[in-house]
C-alpha cells in the first residue's frame, strides 16, 4: 500500500510533466523581424499640417484619415521585398513609419500621398492634391540609409506646395 505522502509526490511530478508538455506544446516559434529604421516626417500644405480627420458630423467617419502616405521602394533591391509602408499622422502633421514593427528596411523610397478615396494609381479626379503625389508623379524622393537601424530617420518639414527637388 502506497502512503499519502508518496501519492502526493507522485501526483506533484504527473502535474509538472503535464504542465511542461503542454508549455512545450504551446509555444509558437518567433517569426524573425528585422531590424529596420523609424521614419517620420512633417506633412504641411500652405504652412498647415494636412487635414488629419473628417469634420463631415457623420458618426464614424471622423476615423477615416482622408489621406493616404507612404512610402513606395524606387526599383527592385533586396531590401524592398515587403512592399510599401504606409504611415501613421496626427493632426500636426507628423507622419511615422513603423515597417514590420522594427521599422522600414533602408533603401530609396519615393513619398506617395493621395486621398484615400482615391485609387494610389488614379490620375488623381478624386485625389484633394490632384495627383501631384501619387505614385507617377510624386517627386519626392528620399534615402533611408543603414547608418540609422534600430534607430530614427527625420525626413524634415515638406511643404507640398513648395516640395523638395
Amino acid at each position: 500500500m502506497l502512503s499519502t505522502s508518496r501519492i502526493q509526490w507522485c501526483l506533484a511530478g504527473a502535474v509538472l510533466v503535464g504542465a511542461s508538455f503542454l508549455l512545450g506544446c504551446n509555444r509558437t516559434p518567433k517569426l524573425p523581424v528585422e531590424q529596420g529604421v523609424i521614419v517620420k516626417a512633417k506633412i504641411l500644405k500652405g504652412g498647415q499640417p494636412l487635414k488629419a480627420q473628417d469634420d463631415s458630423g457623420i458618426p464614424g467617419y471622423e476615423l477615416i484619415q482622408p489621406y493616404q502616405i507612404s512610402l513606395v521602394p524606387v526599383g527592385g533591391s533586396e531590401g524592398h521585398q515587403r512592399g510599401e509602408y504606409v504611415g501613421i499622422y496626427d493632426q500636426t502633421g507628423l507622419v511615422t513609419f513603423l515597417g514590420a514593427g522594427k521599422g522600414v528596411p533602408p533603401g530609396v523610397y519615393k513619398l506617395v500621398i493621395v486621398g484615400s478615396g482615391a485609387m494610389p494609381d488614379a490620375e488623381g479626379s478624386e485625389d484633394p492634391l490632384g495627383g501631384r503625389f501619387n505614385r507617377q508623379n510624386t517627386p519626392l524622393q528620399f534615402t533611408i540609409t543603414v547608418a540609422n537601424v534600430g534607430k530614427e530617420q527625420d525626413l524634415g518639414t515638406i511643404d507640398l506646395d513648395n516640395p523638395p527637388k
